[in-house]
């Protein structure tokens, strides 16, 4: 099940913190993920992207929407789950959000140490 928001409610920030742990350890990188949406430019624009299986997180896709055009996105799949289009099914909902807004521009924010990041 797939789910949109602008705000987590207290389980799904739970879960949001706890796979961000897990992938943060698995890849031995900080995931880069902005909670507040007090910045963003379009206050419309749904912040996260949520996909649940079995009542557990399996991966989710957060925006932070600085300017007018432009979208940065941090991601976080569980890394047994990896590579089985989790990730792309979610971006095609964030890319068609982020048309609506008229963004051309999508950046994606992968740390230096993150080879799953980077296989992207």
């Amino acid at each position: 099940m797939t789910s949109v928001c602008n705000e987590l409610n207290p389980d799904q920030l739970r879960q949001v913190t706890e796979l961000m742990a897990e992938c943060a350890a698995h890849d031995r990188a900080p995931i880069p993920v902005q909670f507040e949406g007090l910045l963003h430019f379009h206050k419309e624009l749904p912040l996260w992207y949520l996909l649940e299986e079995n009542g557990q997180l399996a991966a989710f896709v957060s925006i932070f929407n600085p300017m007018a055009d432009l979208a940065e996105i941090s991601a976080c799949v569980k890394p047994a789950l990896r590579h089985l289009g989790r990730f792309g099914r979610l971006m095609d909902m964030v890319r068609a959000e982020c048309r609506k807004f008229g963004m051309a521009n999508l950046l994606l924010v992968v740390d230096d140490g993150s080879a799953a990041g980077k296989s992207l």
